[in-house]
């Protein structure tokens, strides 16, 4: 019989966040919001958890701002992210930049395909998480929402 190791999203609360920057895939200015759902990766790769997190959120009834964070955002990156990407969501699809990486740094993720999703307040993340959530961890997710 295989076992596997148990697993359990990586959580914080009340964590400092770095400047949020970049354009949207539709060409529209990023505008900082007070309160926001985030749901981020640092590679394409991490599209899969990404929908993960966003099927949850759209289940709850609710929007996120989805990031991905490059140092350095260059055409054959953002041609990539397009086409990766529905065009319907390009409105909502954050091609962010992180050229000191300070989010990398913050989140940390264990592989490239890591995301992760982040109740924000002001500047701040009232819960961040990193991977697919368990149901445990959407359940405290869910709960800091309503918060």
């Amino acid at each position: 019989m295989l076992w596997r190791t148990p697993y359990e999203t990586p959580a914080a609360e009340a964590v400092g966040l770095p400047t949020l920057a970049g354009d949207f895939l539709s060409g529209e200015s990023w505008i900082l919001l007070d309160d926001f759902v985030l749901v981020g990766a640092f590679d394409l790769r991490g599209l899969s958890e990404v929908g993960i997190w966003l099927r949850l959120l759209d289940d709850a009834g609710v929007g996120a701002v989805v990031a991905f964070f490059e140092s350095e955002w260059v055409a054959a990156d953002r041609s990539a992210l397009e086409v990766s990407v529905p065009y319907s969501q390009h409105g909502h699809t954050l091609m962010a930049t992180d050229p000191k990486g300070e989010w990398l740094d913050l989140i940390s993720p264990d592989k490239p395909e890591r995301a992760f999703a982040a109740v924000v307040k002001g500047h701040a993340a009232t819960v961040l998480m990193a991977g697919p959530p368990t149901e445990e961890a959407w359940d405290e997710f869910r709960a800091a929402m309503s918060k």
